[in-house]
C-alpha cells in the first residue's frame, strides 16, 4: 500500500512538473513575443492612445468586458505573424492559452491602450486617435461619449457600419445603453 501511495505521489509531482514546464515553454515561445510586440506598439503610439481618455476606456470596457483580451490577442498575434500557418482550432487554442497568461505580463490599462491604438476603424485607419481626427476633426482627448461609441461601433464591423448609417446608429445606441 505504501509503495502504491509513493508511486502515486511521484506520478502527481511529475505530472505537475511537466505542466509547469510546458507552461513556461509556452510563455517563452508564444506569450513573450506578443508582450514585446504590444510594448513596442505602445511605445510608438500617440500619447492620447497610450493614456486614452476615460470616456473611451469606459466605452471599451462596457462593449467588450472580459472579451477584450481576446480581441487584443487576435490583433497582436496576427500582426506578429505567429498564427499565419495555424489551423483554426490550433489558433483558437493558442489565443485561449495566451489569454490566460497575458494578464500576468500586462496591466488592464496596457491591454486597453493597445486595443485603442491598433483597432481598425475603416478607410485604412488604425487607432482611435487617427479615427477621431478623420471622422470628427477632433483630437481623441476631446471626443464625446457619442463619438466614442461611434468609433467603437465602427471597429465591430467597419465595412458594414460605414456603408450602413442606420445600422451604425443602432449599434451606437446599443453601446450607449450598456
Amino acid at each position: 500500500m505504501q509503495r502504491l501511495l509513493r508511486r502515486l505521489a511521484i506520478s502527481i509531482v511529475v505530472l505537475i512538473g511537466c505542466i509547469c514546464l510546458a507552461t513556461l515553454v509556452f510563455d517563452i515561445l508564444m506569450v513573450r513575443p506578443v508582450v514585446l510586440h504590444i510594448e513596442r506598439t505602445l511605445s510608438e503610439a500617440k500619447p492620447s492612445e497610450r493614456k486614452p481618455p476615460k470616456i473611451v476606456t469606459d466605452m471599451v470596457r462596457k462593449a467588450y468586458g472580459s472579451r477584450l483580451i481576446y480581441a487584443v490577442i487576435r490583433n497582436a498575434l496576427s500582426a506578429s505573424n505567429q498564427v499565419k500557418e495555424m489551423k483554426t482550432m490550433h489558433r483558437q487554442l493558442t489565443e485561449f492559452c495566451v489569454g490566460i497568461l497575458l494578464p500576468l505580463h500586462l496591466s488592464d490599462a496596457e491591454i486597453e491602450s493597445f486595443y485603442i491604438s491598433t483597432a481598425y476603424i475603416g478607410n485604412r485607419i488604425y487607432g482611435f486617435s487617427l479615427a477621431s481626427e478623420h471622422y470628427f476633426g477632433t483630437p481623441l482627448e476631446r471626443i464625446s461619449m457619442i463619438q466614442a461609441a461611434r468609433l467603437l461601433a465602427i471597429t465591430h464591423a467597419p465595412s458594414a457600419y460605414l456603408a450602413n448609417p442606420e445600422g451604425l446608429e443602432r449599434r451606437v445606441q446599443y453601446l450607449l445603453s450598456l
